[in-house]
This record gives structure tokens, C-alpha cells and sequence, in this order.
């Protein structure tokens, strides 16, 4: 059985600790829980310094979606780009201090998707899953904007 659980939060920093721990209570028991909550915090930590959801009244929406014992799927959505000006010649130390986030997601997701306002992360439920069972693609959102409609149960 596929249960979706979906939770907006502040876009503010306390958010993404907020965002973990949401993401852990949906995966009772779920080998890959670390695994998530270290990609969720990514996202959530991307979509509150880079995009509309980190500014004053922000939000960010988490959405998992799990059929436990089998795979998990973790979608955060922001409120879109903030148009900033790129410095012409960008110091290479804020470079070497930032941009590894969504590297570190594609590492330890099976699959990364998404682009402005959206992005998602899937992995099996566990080691021994992974050997077994393949992970369904999942389907596009139902509504598209910082407010989709949940699929299937929700908590």
C-alpha cells in the first residue's frame, strides 16, 4: 500500500531540521532513514537560501511517499527562483563552500529529479530491497505549483 504524507513548513533555517525529522517519522523502520533525512535536509536547505520560499512569509512543502518494505520517494517544493545578480567573476571560495548539496543527493538516491520549485529524490527502502525489488518511476504531481495535490493515503 502507497501512503503520502505531505507537510508545508516556514521557509526559515530551523525548517530543514523540521523537514528530517518529518521525513524520519514517515519511514518507521526503514533501513535508508539517515539516508533521507541527509538528502531531505539538502533540499529543504536549498529551497530556503535559493528560491522565493526563504523569503519573509516563505514556505516549502515536503511530500514522502513510501509503500513501505519496498521504496521511498521525498519531493520538496519551493516557491520558485529568486532573480538575483550573478557576479560577473564569483570569488572561488563561495564556490568551494557551496554546491555540493544536490552531488551528495545524487549519491545516496537511487534517482534525482526536478528543477525550479521542485525536486525529489527516490531510493529502495533497504539493502536487501534494493536486490529485489525495482523502484517504480514515480508519477508527475497531479497540480503543479508549491501546493500539489497529495496521491494516494496521507497522514
Amino acid at each position: 500500500m502507497t501512503v503520502t504524507s505531505v507537510l508545508t513548513l516556514p521557509g526559515r533555517p530551523e525548517s530543514a531540521r523540521a523537514a528530517r525529522e518529518f521525513t524520519a517519522s514517515c519511514l518507521p523502520g526503514c533501513p535508508s532513514v539517515y539516508e533521507a533525512m541527509v538528502c531531505v535536509d539538502e533540499l529543504a536547505a536549498n529551497a530556503i537560501q535559493h528560491s522565493r520560499s526563504g523569503l519573509p512569509g516563505g514556505t516549502f512543502t515536503v511530500r514522502v511517499t513510501t509503500e513501505p518494505g519496498r521504496w521511498l520517494r521525498v519531493e520538496v517544493e519551493d516557491a520558485g527562483p529568486v532573480l538575483r545578480a550573478v557576479p560577473a567573476d564569483p570569488d572561488p571560495a563561495d564556490v568551494d563552500e557551496h554546491g555540493r548539496g544536490l552531488v551528495l543527493v545524487d549519491t545516496l538516491a537511487d534517482e534525482v529529479g526536478g528543477g525550479i520549485g521542485r525536486w525529489w529524490f527516490r531510493m529502495t527502502w533497504g539493502p536487501a530491497a534494493a536486490a529485489s525489488v525495482p523502484v517504480p518511476r514515480p508519477p508527475a504531481p497531479a497540480v503543479a505549483g508549491l501546493f500539489a495535490v497529495p496521491q494516494g493515503g496521507s497522514r
